[in-house]
């Protein structure tokens, strides 16, 4: 079995099986498989109606509560937003 980089780090909410951890927008950085939905190319710049649909945190998706944490954070929103507009445009 392979090691995952967290393996080796006690405090990691991925190595405390009794302890569920709280997603919280201090966490936005450790995301994965970030999908934006709602993005509408005749809103260029703006993209006004874009957010995060889907993500995953160590492992799991984010629940609806989650990615409403997610979406919240405008700045976050539009950065993926922005990177998944360019890999459209390759």
């Amino acid at each position: 079995m392979s090691e995952d980089w967290w393996d080796n780090l006690p405090n990691h909410p991925a190595n405390q099986p009794d302890v569920e951890p709280e997603f919280s927008s201090d966490n936005l950085q450790e995301l994965e498989s970030v999908e934006i939905e709602g993005i509408d190319t005749k809103d260029h710049p703006d993209y006004c109606d874009a957010f995060v649909a889907k993500a995953v945190w160590f492992g799991r998706e984010l629940t609806d509560d989650e990615l409403e944490v997610v979406n919240n954070d405008s700045d976050f929103v539009y950065k993926h937003t922005m990177e998944h507009v360019e890999l459209l445009n390759d």
